[in-house]
């Protein structure tokens, strides 16, 4: 999480508003605000219906009860193995705000010239109106 006053790329003045990021977007107090974690199994209870909610608002011509496989097998792809992970992005205040699922790619798509290193891909990304792709940037470079 970026703390306030403080410049995730390095400096000491994020609360200038025109405090731009490493790809030129202009950070607000509110992505500022925002915690990137990794779920757990106590996160579960939250997480879970948040996914299945949004996706039935996202896709309502999908039978909404008809849950995807990666979700139905949630515990044992994003948080028991190596097959993938799952974070959140909560608000200061504790709300769920968004989610990444990632899995590790299958190489289902022959024509994608991918060599062997280990490759992931995006399975679920989920976000209320806010921008927390700004923050999963910091996560992922601090990583």
């Amino acid at each position: 999480m970026c703390e306030q006053g403080t410049d995730p790329s390095g400096g000491t003045d994020a609360k200038n508003e025109n405090s731009m990021n490493k790809i030129g977007m202009q950070r607000t107090d509110s992505i500022r605000n925002i915690a990137i974690s990794t779920v757990t199994v106590q996160d579960l209870e939250t997480v879970l219906p948040y996914v299945i909610e949004f996706r039935k608002q996202l896709f309502p011509m999908l039978d909404p009860q008809k849950i995807p496989r990666d979700l139905l097998d949630f515990k044992q792809l994003y948080l028991d193995g190596q097959a993938g992970t799952f974070l959140q992005a909560r608000d200061k205040s504790g709300k769920l705000v968004g989610v990444i699922g990632m899995l590790a790619y299958d190489y289902r798509f022959p024509h994608l010239d991918l060599d062997a290193r280990k490759t992931v891909e995006v399975a679920r990304l989920l976000s209320t109106p806010i921008t927390v792709v700004l923050d999963l940037e910091q996560h992922f470079s601090a990583n």
